[in-house]
């Protein structure tokens, strides 16, 4: 299958929030897959950037071209950002993406039951507090992949992520306060208690040499998937640095493809 197959429904809304402006989501879809696993994927940026938005690595790799080339569906998914509402509107919104997607999914050729999230930096924040909720109310979730997502906020400056306790970082913007004078919704937000031993399966993703989300924070979340007792991959991109510039997106791009491959296989019965 060539990439000019890719089916693509672009614009599609989803979800029409208070605060009026429509968010939207685009859709890939492997035509010769008679129901396509679907993985949603969730930008980063945080105050900035919609879902068009990749890192350098991911538009290198093609990543909305590749995944329906090795016969995945993709639904990247906007969210209101940390300068239109707090938190937690744009978990929401992702929690909206996915009820929609579930709901609406069939009717573009996708397997509903047969769906994981992917998100870089912010969006695997937002990838990992959406689908841990998802999971709960739906097996169709069968796989979370995080790329240096940021975890606890109130304990990050600690751990030498530079600003985040200042009243303009991006975690005190999302919270609508600075971090440390809010430690109970610090707290709530903290993708780390809410893994359960029923979790999905969790791909991390996370360079060594990060100093914008430190990698302390893929050894805390890897620390309570185990636990719990959930499935939980750790991959350390050594030397890796946030955003993973100059990593090889091949090689990179396999390891989740594998993860993907094993999560999303169909059933048998």
């Amino acid at each position: 299958m060539r990439s000019d197959h890719v089916q693509q429904h672009l614009d599609v809304v989803y979800r029409v929030p208070d605060t009026g402006k429509a968010l939207m989501l685009d859709l890939f879809v492997p035509p010769a897959v008679a129901a396509a696993p679907l993985v949603v994927f969730v930008h980063g940026g945080a105050r900035m950037g919609d879902r068009t938005m990749l890192s350098r690595l991911l538009v290198d790799l093609g990543a909305f071209e590749w995944l329906p080339l090795h016969g995945f569906a993709v639904a990247s998914v906007d969210y209101r950002l940390s300068s239109e509402a707090h938190w937690p509107a744009c978990v929401d919104d992702i929690d909206a993406a996915l009820r929609w997607l579930l709901e609406h999914g069939r009717g573009y050729g996708i397997d509903t039951s047969r769906v994981a999230i992917w998100g870089e930096s912010a969006g695997g924040y937002l990838a990992l507090m959406s689908g841990l909720a998802a999971a709960e109310r739906s097996d169709a979730i069968r796989g979370l992949i995080d790329w240096y997502a940021p975890v606890n906020f109130f304990t990050m400056a600690a751990h030498g992520a530079p600003r985040t306790d200042e009243p303009d970082s991006r975690e005190s913007e999302l919270l609508g306060a600075p971090v440390q004078t809010v430690p109970e919704l610090a707290d709530r937000a903290n993708p780390c208690r809410r893994v359960r031993p029923s979790s999905p399966p969790l791909l991390i993703m996370h360079g060594t040499a990060d100093t914008d989300v430190p990698f302390a924070r893929a050894v805390e979340l890897s620390n309570a998937y185990r636990a719990a007792g959930a499935s939980v991959d750790l991959t350390a991109v050594e030397h890796g640095r946030h955003l993973f510039p100059g990593e090889d997106p091949t090689e990179l791009g396999e390891v989740v493809l594998r993860f993907l491959n094993r999560v999303l296989a169909p059933v048998r019965r």
